[in-house]
This record gives C-alpha cells, structure tokens and sequence, in this order.
C-alpha cells in the first residue's frame, strides 16, 4: 500500500521521468532508509549520498559505517564524505546547523553535475514540513515560507512529502528495516527538535487534525502566492526602471498599488534590504532627500521617484573628492576628478561661433583667477546663473533643475579664488561669461557628459 502511494505520489506530481537516474540522501535515520526502501520496492534507479558532519565522534562514523554495509547489502552505489562542520561553523560564525547545510548541498550539486544525477532526493515528510512552517513563522516571513517545500523544486524532489511520521514509523516496523536514531535528535537545544518535542505535539494535542490540515491550508498559499506574484511582476512592469547602474522607482506607481509595503519589498529585497526598511521607507515615501542604505545599495527618495544606486557611486567614506587645481600656463590638458574627464584650453574662437552646450563652459580668461578649484559641490555653494543678477544657493538651482536626488552628489563646481565659475555640465557664472570686450577665452568642457 505504502509503495503505491509513493509512485502514484511521484507520477501526480511528475517528480521522476523513466529515464532519469536519483541520487538519495541518505543518513541513516529512519525517514530515509524508508525512502530508500521505496525506492528499491518501485524499482527506480538510484544511488546514493551520505554525508559524515563529524558533529557525533564515533556515532558519525558510525552512521556512516551503517549505511555503507546497507549499500553492499542491496548492491547500490554510495558517495561519502567526511566534513570538519564545527571548524567551518566557528571560522564563518555561523550555526553548526548551517554550516552543514552548506557542505551538504555543494557536494549533492557537484555529484549531480559531476555523475549525471537528474534529480536529488531528500527524504522530507508532512511533519517535517509542519515543523519547518512553525519555524518560519516563528522568525518571521512572508507567504512563501508559509508554504513549505514543494514536492518538486528545480532537480530536487521531496517523494515522501504525501506522508507522515508515525506512517514512516509503522512501515519500517512492518517491513523489519534498520536504522540508526541520531542522539541530537533528543535534544532540545536547538530549535528545530523544541518545535518537534514541544510545540508541534502541544498544536496537535488542541487539533489533531493540524499535520493533515496544514497541507490543505499550503495548497492554498501557494495559490494566494500566484495570484500575488502575477501582481508583483506587474507593478514591477510599470514602476521599475534601470537608468545606467540605477533602477528608478515611480513613487505614483508604488502609492497606488494595492500592496505598496509588500511590492517595495519584492522590488528591494534582492539588493539586501528587509521588510521593516521597506515598511520605514513607505512611511516616508514623500520625504525627498531621505536615504535608506542596505550593505550594497543606497536609496534615495526623490520628489517623484526612488532611485537605488550601488553604494560605489557615492563613495565609500562620505567625504568629498580632493579638489583639483588647474592652471593657465597649458593650452590644452585633460584633468581627472574622480569618475569625470574634463579638457581645459586656451585659445581665441570666434564669438558668435560659440555653441550652446552645457558641457562647455567659455569663461572670459581675464576675469579668472588662477589656480582654478575643480571640486564637488558642498551646502552653502552659491552662484550668479547665467542670464540673472542675483546670487542662488547651489542646492536651489538644482531643485529647480530637477537633478535628481543620487546625481546631486556628482554634481562638481568650478572655481575662480572662491567665486564659482561653472556648475559643470550644466550652468555657468554670469559673471564669468564672454562679453564683447572678451580678448581671450577659457574652455573647459567634458571629454564625456556623465551626468
């Protein structure tokens, strides 16, 4: 009976072609020496892996001695392998748990690739599924982690995921397997076996039916997961945009949607930041110029967009470049100021000739003072804009110019003694300008406009 529902299991959710060759994870407990029973009862070609974490001293050799005798009994191929899992744990400050996981699926992915494994399995039941939700909801997730593992997810399969522990229990008793009981299991120092001995027996003492109902209840989050998804990908068809190395936010589109919190975070969850950012950041969506920062990107809230950009582009100290200082004995030179070019010249060109480009500024030579300051702007920057009479705080004109919040950085200034000159790439100092009593004119202009 059990080996029926096991193929019908596999064939409903098109776990195994006929074709394909499974690597079985086995550990030696009870839950997949069953799975390799099954697997040898359906007569499914397999092989299979155990992994020695030397967490248990002579107890790991020991599991590993087992399940290699259990190989030579029933004539199937086994892969071991020996793993330093607490030196890894301690040297990565990480949990001896994850420190397993690690090693265990890089070296199930390297025999998958390396020895033609189709697909891995793992020997995961109902009440393990029922545990791990617990667990997620205890630190905290989304949907999809209340969903649980899929039966099939990419080349791994779950094949006893139709079944539950104490079925497992009465089967191996019936058909006289052998296993070997991890000590680790008893303990409840770690989480995972506290949710197991305490919290999952007290859930199913109030409702018997939990482990049953729970997957009832997965079926249809997965199904909610959809439908949310398919929202998802639309509000990132219509909100999201990349511009050079940064992805433009439409705030409007963000606003509007029915998930703005939960769609923020689907957009900005793969660039490192989390829920509660994301929730802080829709709070203060109409706030321009406030930045939330994850290890790798910097957002910047802009008056109608958000812009991420990878934390290089804004330096790493939050200090401004050195200035450059540029003087008047060369004719032609190109000067490097941080990620910017510029070329400066020299030399007499007919007036009305004159291009009207923001890239190029022409200063009157003689109204200058040399060495000229190539800088970043900095607060409390003013000049006189070309065309007007008074001075206009920097910051101003770019609000006016509309340079958006994470280019104001780059934005660089040139200067004459303390007088600015040029806001580079973009406007220059009345004062500064040619006029008709110009004899000589100053050129400084972008080899490129990057901004």
């Amino acid at each position: 009976m059990m080996v029926h529902s096991f193929l019908k299991y596999i064939h409903q959710n098109e776990l195994i072609s006929e074709k394909d060759k499974v690597l079985l994870a086995v550990s030696g407990g009870i839950d997949s020496m069953v799975m390799a029973d099954l697997f040898m009862k359906a007569k499914i070609r397999f092989s299979m892996a155990h992994c020695n974490f030397d967490l248990r001293g002579n107890e790991s050799d020991t599991d590993q001695q087992f399940v290699e005798q259990y190989s030579l009994e029933i004539n199937v191929e086994i892969f071991t392998r020996q793993f330093d899992t607490q030196s890894h744990a301690d040297q990565h400050h990480i949990s001896v748990q994850m420190a397993a996981r690690e090693f265990r699926y890089r070296w199930f992915r390297e025999l998958l690739q390396e020895k033609g494994f189709k697909k891995l399995a793992i020997a995961h039941h109902k009440d393990d599924q029922a545990e791990t939700i617990i667990f997620n909801l205890i630190k905290g997730t989304g949907i999809a982690g209340l969903t649980g593992w899929k039966p099939l997810d990419d080349d791994i399969i779950r094949p006893l995921l139709f079944t539950d522990r104490k079925t497992i229990e009465a089967y191996a008793r019936k058909n006289d397997l052998k296993w070997r009981e991890d000590s680790s299991n008893v303990s409840t120092k770690y989480v995972r076996n506290k949710i197991r001995h305490d919290i999952l027996p007290l859930i199913i003492e109030i409702n018997p039916g939990f482990i049953a109902s729970l997957g009832y209840t997965g079926i249809r989050l997965k199904e909610t997961e959809l439908c949310l998804r398919a929202g998802i990908e639309k509000l990132i068809k219509y909100a999201v945009t990349k511009s050079g190395n940064d992805l433009i936010i439409l705030k409007d589109q963000i606003t509007s949607s029915l998930f703005p919190t939960l769609g923020l975070y689907e957009i900005l969850q793969p660039f490192g930041f989390n829920y509660r950012q994301c929730v802080d950041l829709f709070g203060a969506i109409e706030t321009p110029g406030k930045i939330i920062v994850s290890d790798r990107y910097v957002l910047n809230i802009d008056r109608e967009k958000l812009i991420l950009s990878p934390i290089e582009d804004h330096g790493n100290t939050g200090e401004f470049l050195p200035p450059v200082h540029i003087g008047n004995d060369t004719r032609s030179v190109s000067t490097k100021f941080g990620t910017f070019k510029f070329r400066i010249s020299t030399e007499q060109i007919a007036k009305e000739s004159i291009p009207a480009d923001p890239a190029v500024a022409f200063l009157d030579f003689e109204r200058l003072t040399f060495p000229l300051t190539l800088r970043q702007w900095k607060p409390g920057d003013f000049f006189v804009p070309l065309g007007m009479s008074g001075k206009k705080k920097l910051s101003d004109f770019m609000i006016d110019e509309k340079i958006p919040v994470n280019l104001k950085r780059k934005v660089q200034v040139l200067l004459s003694g303390n007088d600015i000159v040029w806001i580079a790439g973009m406007r220059i100092d009345d004062r500064f300008k040619i006029s008709p009593g110009t004899k000589k004119i100053f050129i400084v202009a972008y080899e490129k406009d990057q901004i």
